[in-house]
């Protein structure tokens, strides 16, 4: 079964070495659906790809043997 969850988009100011003015956003994700996907704190690697056609997010478990 296909869950949706309506969540807001956390914007800041970025810090590091980012532009004047740069902005990033982030997400509160359910724990239910982290630990359901089998993401943990030493698994924690997903991919996130992004549609700019369709305007779409999608998030996935990355792979055990992807390294960033």
């Amino acid at each position: 079964m296909k869950e949706e969850y309506y969540l807001n988009v956390s914007i800041r100011k970025a810090g590091g070495n980012a532009g004047k003015g740069a902005t990033r956003g982030s997400l509160n994700i359910p724990k239910d659906v982290l630990k359901d996907m089998g993401i943990t704190e030493e698994d924690k690697e997903i991919i996130l790809s992004y549609d700019p056609e369709s305007k779409e997010i999608t998030i996935k478990k990355a792979p055990k043997t992807t390294i960033l």
